[in-house]
């Protein structure tokens, strides 16, 4: 069947995706966070984030650093850590995927 893109009906032929590397030659499992646009974690996000962190205990020997780690209140550099890091990422691509679209737009229209 070919496809039509302007009436969304067709089909692409299978294909590794972009984790078959992680997924199949790494035998990785793949975890999928739902985020917010501002970064905010849905709840199995944070479900997993306080897996990772309970099974770290054990076997984590990071020296985390910044201000989290380094107060003496905080009892989770780990979660910090990470939270703040895919957050900011998170933030970052949503950042990107707008000015490539006002860039898009900006050529379209000139």
């Amino acid at each position: 069947m070919a496809t039509t893109p302007l009436a969304g009906t067709g089909e692409t032929a299978a294909h590794p995706g972009d984790y078959h590397d992680a997924q199949v030659a790494k035998r990785n499992q793949v975890v999928l966070f739902l985020m917010e646009t501002t970064g905010a974690f849905a709840k199995p996000a944070l479900d997993h984030l306080r897996w990772l962190q309970a099974r770290s205990k054990t076997r984590d020997r990071t020296h985390y650093t910044g201000w989290a780690a380094n107060r003496r209140a905080s009892a989770r550099p780990f979660m910090m850590h990470w939270m703040q890091r895919i957050s900011t990422a998170a933030v970052r691509g949503n950042a990107r995927r707008a000015l490539n679209a006002i860039r898009a737009l900006a050529f379209r229209f000139s």
